[in-house]
């Protein structure tokens, strides 16, 4: 057992100052063979918790500390030129540790000032059951010594005998070969001796290997913003700052051995046990009831509404049952409390949503208006949310309107006091892109390099240690082994950083509500720049300090519907209730089955919209299942539930007495709860039990499923079943209990779909408004969406000076459904600027010039000349130019845009002064133009675009290669899906999206999107098409296809057979014509399309090489029809055009 105990040690969580792991730490301390070690963070307590339970699993004894900053005065006095000094505190009992948490808390919430302080007069009220060490050459003491300030140091050194006791003070030898350390150790000997004050050994540890000592330098300066390379950068002296062996330290300080022994008589005092207690906070009640007695009456009251007053006997038997068995375990005041905010966001017009997880399976949760979602209605259970037979906390998550959720967060803390609530605090680490870019930054790695080698790791693979991914990636592979030294220390450092903790953040949705103040309980942190007060503690922690954690979510969707109800309101001066909508909806449905769902919740995805074409679901029950259903696992059952409805495949519910469990999804085991019923019915087990024996079949354990099987098959047998029958689920539930899913969430999100949907069928204007600007920081999003509102007749307007809010807006123009491009889907321009532009024309009416609008807004402070390129390169000022002149007006404005502003401040100067205006005569706003700028290009503008909205918006582009390649390709996204197995297709547009990966074999593919306007593809290019066309993969690049058709699981797919640049198209030798035709009622019929273009072919003149085949499009099918060999042609832009002029073609192309 070594003679030495680490009392001095930083982690990670001393931010960007400590790199050690606890683990680590704890690990190193016990192969020391040292029996108990410290945690002395700098002003934090963050790592308290992590480290109790290491050092707990390791068999180790923790030593609860912290290193704090002292302010000089008072920690309310924030002066910047006065330092402070360092001081290690360590609990040495219960009373020490809540002390300790008062101390740390209180240096954040009162003392912060660069650093979190405490002063003199914490230290003397929170002094009791804490030993104090000096610290390093930065505590007081070591400080005066330094300074030779020899009354001074005296007073110090009384005060803290004073204030701690001799027994509990302790003078702090280290010695990192510093000449200071020589200086203030020779000193503190000197006073140990002749005032019989004890003497420890520290290290000051920061690192755990001595080799470690370039990694913190590294650190030091991702810190500071600083490079290695700069001089003045923060460094330690030395490399000695790690956490060094006993036999070092013995070494160190062999002539003073009772300063080492007393490390171990320290650890020895600060042995005792963490006493956690329950803080639940309780809910003030009415004094003529009880906690149980008010829930029971807030609950009938709520029943009574929601059935106006004609409650059904079942619900009321449910009910008093869930009442019954949350008196029993104790939960009344928790409902209550949820409830309570609940009821303040829905009085206040906060949309709440319909339910979230299993609590949407109580009764009492839809009587409280805590959900929305009728439990009995949808076969719900009780016992999934509360299991009477396995008690834990309830866990009731909310959703409400993301924009007003901090609202809900505000009430509760005002309800319960700000000193018993608290945010939940998150701690950032890094990661393998985040490690390679502040390493890459802080070595001066060219930034091209590490951009580069950053955008080789998905968003899928960031979360893994880099040091898993290298030998995936050849790139870091190869510099790894044989890039330069320091291309090696690049990828080695950056490794070894992976998951060391970056940053602070705060939890989105938790709150902490406790009954007495947190600081009795817990250390508190406050955030510098939000002023909110969170725990030290991450979450995960904190149930176990017996708090009580609630999750206020937020949720978009919820924004997005109240924005759009307000819409309709406006616009048709209908106040639609959301949650009064029949949810029958034939017409929603139908919405549905057409795959017809961008933009809905949980139901947008490509493979969704694909199940959902073949599945045409019919009621709401169907939405629920295949909500459950699209998840890796239950995927592969759609196609049986799918053909079980329309009757392809016979339903089979294993016996008549499980076909009220198993009919709403035709035979298939979907849900958590079916699984449960079917053990209640054929076993005979309790809920309660069958919710256990549920968890047990999803753990899949030998041994736990050994000793239930008897059970089982006895419980069967006793209620009628077959013992094959009842071995038969036995096996079959195993497995679907490993994936079924809590039908609870999947029935409380399905309805919220379902309210969206009912919103874009019977609104689609103002909800894909709504939607593009709830989505407008998202490129992607906004593409989509504009997308999806001009297939649905609705006209995209590009942004205007004139006509723009901030949001999207939606307007009727011609009689014609129109929304206008908002200022917020422009990237770089700021919310205060159009929110300036916005004033200024309600003020003083539309912008007649762009003279006018530099005139009226300079005197607005967010005018800014970057400002008003982007307003220009984004179109906003198009208005003002005829059609003819857009381009080389743009390109005058912003190549002169600084001269012209000043031209137009002088003018105004002169006006105002009643001096001649420099654009008085024939020029006027023109003056400007003199300098005969060139016009900018059609791929100038398309980029100006592409930067400015992340997508190309106004198609100009599009329209200029359309005149030229038009006949050669035109074919929708919507056609090429509905086209058979084996077809060759011809597109030609620009590559956006493009990002490259690694597969499992270490081979580089792209993953891209081709967009032409009418049709944007996705591709992938595996490792030999992605060498063979790699030169043509530049984003923003246009180019030309030839790829051919393949049915994939979730819809077509497209295999590339060739690229090319486009302007290689015309060069092209084609064999094939392809003609896309739709044979339906609201057609022509084909036949007459067909003797068109067989009158054409027979034409002397229109003979070649060229075979003519047809794709006949019926029931979102395709049937390729392929015509004789006498009907070959000859490519001609005549006989091209005639054939595009053809009304009911829907798509053509050349191959």
């Amino acid at each position: 057992m070594a003679d030495f105990i680490h009392l001095h040690n930083h982690s990670h969580y001393s931010i960007l100052d400590g790199i050690t792991k606890i683990p680590e730490l704890v690990s190193k301390a016990k192969s020391f063979g040292q029996n108990a070690v410290a945690l002395t963070d700098h002003g934090n307590m963050f790592g308290i918790m992590e480290f109790h339970k290491e050092c707990k699993k390791q068999n180790i004894t923790p030593i609860y500390g912290a290193e704090l900053y002292i302010a000089p005065k008072s920690r309310f006095e924030k002066d910047k030129d006065e330092k402070y000094y360092h001081i290690v505190l360590l609990a040495k009992d219960n009373y020490g540790y809540k002390n300790l948490l008062k101390l740390v808390s209180l240096g954040y919430l009162e003392g912060f000032y660069s650093k979190p302080r405490i002063d003199k007069d914490l230290l003397q009220e929170y002094s009791k059951g804490l030993i104090v060490l000096t610290a390093c050459i930065g505590g007081e003491i070591p400080s005066l010594i330094l300074s030779n300030k020899e009354k001074e140091l005296n007073e110090s050194i009384k005060w803290h005998l004073d204030v701690f006791g001799k027994e509990n003070f302790y003078l702090e030898l280290q010695n990192h070969f510093l000449s200071e350390e020589a200086i203030v150790n020779k000193k503190m000997i000197e006073i140990a001796k002749r005032m019989d004050i004890s003497l420890v050994v520290t290290n000051d540890t920061h690192y755990l290997h001595k080799e470690d000592s370039k990694l913190q330098e590294i650190v030091f300066a991702i810190r500071d913003k600083n490079t290695l390379k700069d001089p003045n950068r923060y460094r330690f002296p030395n490399d000695e700052f790690y956490f060094k062996p006993p036999e070092v330290m013995e070494k160190l300080f062999e002539e003073i051995p009772e300063a080492l022994l007393n490390t171990k008589k320290i650890a020895e005092m600060c042995q005792f046990e963490l006493k956690f207690g329950k803080h639940l906070p309780l809910f003030h009640i009415p004094e003529k009831d009880t906690t149980d007695s008010y829930l029971a009456r807030l609950c009938n009251e709520g029943l009574r509404k929601r059935f106006k007053n004609e409650v059904p006997p079942d619900y009321i038997e449910r009910l008093n049952k869930e009442l019954e068995l949350i008196k029993k375990m104790g939960f009344s005041n928790y409902f209550l409390i949820v409830s309570d905010f609940v009821r303040y966001a829905r009085a206040n017009g906060i949309l709440v949503g319909t339910g979230r997880g299993s609590a949407a399976g109580a009764l009492i949760s839809y009587a409280l208006f805590i959900t929305d979602v009728d439990p009995i209605r949808y076969g719900l259970l009780f016992e999934r949310f509360l299991n009477p037979e396995r008690v834990s906390m309830p866990d009731i998550d909310v959703d409400f309107q993301d924009d007003r959720r901090d609202e809900v967060k505000e009430y509760i803390r005002t309800k319960y006091g700000y000193n018993k609530t608290a945010d939940i605090i998150t701690f950032g680490l890094m990661k393998s892109r985040a490690s390679l870019k502040d390493v890459g930054r802080v070595l001066e790695i060219p930034l091209d390099r590490v951009n580069k080698i950053t955008k080789l790791i998905d968003n899928k693979t960031a979360n893994e240690a880099l040091s898993d991914i290298i030998p995936r990636i050849p790139e870091l592979r190869e510099i790894a082994s044989k890039g330069t030294k320091i291309e090696k220390e690049w990828i080695e450092y950056s490794a070894k950083l992976d998951g060391t903790i970056r940053n602070i953040g705060t939890h989105a949705s938790g709150l902490i509500i406790s009954d007495v103040d947190l600081m009795e309980v817990i250390p508190l942190y406050r955030d510098a720049s939000s002023g909110l007060v969170s725990t030290q503690y991450e979450g995960d922690y904190l149930e176990e300090n017996g708090l009580l954690k609630m999750d206020i979510l937020g949720l978009t969707n919820l924004t997005m519907i109240k924005d759009c109800l307000s819409r309709i309101r406006k616009n048709h001066n209908v106040k639609l209730d959301i949650e009064s909508i029949p949810l029958d909806d034939p017409e929603v449905f139908k919405l549905f089955g057409n795959g017809e769902t961008m933009g809905i919740f949980q139901f947008e995805s490509a493979g969704m919209t694909d199940y959902l074409k073949k599945l045409k679901p019919t009621c709401i029950d169907d939405l629920i299942a295949m909500n459950a259903l699209y998840r890796p696992g239950p995927m592969d059952y759609i196609p049986t539930f799918i053909a079980r409805k329309h009757g392809k495949e016979a339903i089979d519910c294993f016996d008549t007495r499980l076909e009220p469990i198993l009919k709403s999804t035709y035979g298939v085991i979907v849900y958590q709860e079916q699984v449960m019923q079917i053990a209640q019915v054929l076993a005979g087990f309790s809920l309660g039990k069958a919710d256990i024996v549920r968890r047990m079949m999803a753990k899949k354990k030998p041994e736990e499923l050994d000793k239930i099987r008897p059970e089982w098959i006895d419980g069967a047998k006793k209620q009628g079943f077959s013992q094959e029958l009842a071995e038969k689920l036995f096996e079959i539930l195993i497995p679907f209990s490993n994936y079924a899913f809590n039908k609870s969430h999947s029935a409380a999100y399905a309805i919220l779909a379902y309210q969206i949907a009912y919103l874009k069928t019977h609104y689609k204007l103002e909800f894909l408004s709504s939607l593009l600007s709830l989505n407008m920081s998202s490129s992607d999003y906004v593409r989509l969406y504009c997308q999806e509102a001009i297939k649905n007749g609705i006209k995209v307007f590009p942004p205007d000076i004139n006509e723009s809010n901030w949001e999207f807006r939606e307007t009727i123009r011609d009689n014609q459904p129109v929304i206008i491009f908002g200022f917020g889907g422009i990237k770089g321009l700021g919310e205060a600027f159009s929110d300036a532009i916005v004033e200024e024309r309600t003020l003083g009416g539309h912008f007649h010039s762009f003279e006018d609008f530099v005139r009226r807004m300079i005197k607005y402070p967010e005018f800014k000349k970057a400002s008003i390129e982007i307003l220009i390169k984004a179109g906003c000022f198009d208005r003002f130019f005829s059609i003819e002149k857009i381009l080389q007006e743009k390109a005058n404005l912003l190549y002169n845009l600084d001269a012209y502003i000043s031209a137009i401040q002088k003018k105004m100067e002169d006006q105002k002064s009643g001096k001649m205006g420099l654009f008085d005569g024939s020029e006027g706003d023109h003056l400007y133009l003199k300098n005969n700028i060139k016009p900018l290009s059609l791929k100038e503008e398309f980029e100006n675009e592409v930067s400015i909205f992340g997508f190309y918006l106004s198609g100009k582009l599009f329209e200029h290669y359309s005149k030229q390649f038009g006949l050669l390709s035109h074919c929708s996204q919507e056609i090429i899906s509905k086209l058979s197995s084996g077809t060759g297709v011809l597109i030609w547009g620009f590559i956006n999206n493009l990002s490259l990966k690694i597969a499992t074999n270490n081979k580089t593919y792209a993953i891209m999107s081709v967009d032409n306007g009418i049709a944007n593809l996705k591709f992938y290019l595996f490792s030999e098409k992605y060498e063979q066309y790699k030169s043509c993969l530049v984003e923003n690049n246009f180019v030309m296809i030839r790829m051919n058709v393949t049915e994939g699981k979730n819809g077509n797919q497209f295999e590339i057979v060739s690229i090319k640049p486009i302007q290689y198209l015309p060069q092209e030798r084609f064999t094939e014509l392809h003609i896309c035709l739709e044979n339906n009622d609201t057609f022509l019929p084909v036949k007459e399309h067909l003797q068109k273009i067989k009158k054409m072919a027979e034409e002397p003149s229109s003979r070649g090489i060229i075979n003519i085949i047809f794709h006949v499009i019926a029931n979102n099918k395709s049937i390729t029809i392929r015509s004789s060999d006498k009907y070959r042609i000859k490519y001609s832009t005549d006989l091209m055009r005639e054939i595009s002029r053809i009304t009911d073609i829907k798509g053509y192309w050349l191959y």
